[in-house]
């Protein structure tokens, strides 16, 4: 929680992230967080461009990141752009059996190349 709070004191990294300040130094002193906790942090990591330490928070707290993966490109691009994707996550996870991270990553580019191909 530390590496994620930053600078910030315990007082305003509760108010950035919504989580009481008494609960913030419970877990600093040793006390795991709770599955609430672990979304608010992964939430906050985001917005900050921490984005392996949100991976590693949303996954604590029993999320999975594949399927979040897919929601998120799904609720942010066309339908063109989700079928592209749809199709390459094969190839993806057959390059990258055992890292959703990099399926995804090959997956949207992958699509953004077809994408690109159809307005020429």
């Amino acid at each position: 929680m530390k590496k994620i709070r930053g600078a910030l004191n315990q007082s305003a990294f509760a108010e950035a992230t919504g989580i009481p300040q008494s609960k913030i130094s419970e877990c600093e002193g040793g006390k795991y967080p709770s599955v609430q906790m672990f979304v608010l942090l992964a939430n906050y990591a985001e917005k900050q461009g921490q984005y392996d330490d949100a991976m590693w928070c949303w996954n604590q707290a029993g999320i999975d990141r594949t399927a979040m993966l897919s929601v998120g490109g799904y609720i942010t691009s066309g339908p063109e752009w989700n079928k592209a994707y749809s199709a390459a996550r094969a190839e993806a996870q057959t390059a990258y059996p055992d890292d959703p991270i990099a399926q995804h990553r090959m997956a949207t580019r992958i699509a953004d190349r077809v994408m690109r191909m159809k307005k020429k």
